[in-house]
């Protein structure tokens, strides 16, 4: 649309104009992206660590001879992913 309207108002072929465009983010808004960007490397930081301590707790109760269905309705999850969790 910006290349139609520089051909309108200059009378050029809209092929050959270059158009180049740069766009400034404002300084208020660069912080709240950066400050996202810190809480999603955050929050994969934290859910790698809770996955961790989820098969922890999953393999110590198989040890004490919990079934795996049993391990999977305390840990709500399925039986295969408890199977998994232990695995």
């Amino acid at each position: 649309m910006a290349r139609d309207l520089v051909a309108v108002m200059t009378g050029e072929d809209p092929a050959g104009i270059q158009l180049t465009v740069d766009i400034h983010t404002p300084d208020v808004a660069a912080a709240h992206l950066a400050r996202a960007a810190e809480l999603r490397e955050e929050s994969r930081s934290v859910q790698a660590a809770a996955a961790a301590e989820l098969r922890k707790a999953a393999r110590e109760l198989k040890n004490t001879g919990m079934p795996l269905r049993d391990i999977g309705q305390l840990l709500d999850v399925s039986y295969q992913r408890a199977h998994q969790l232990v695995s």
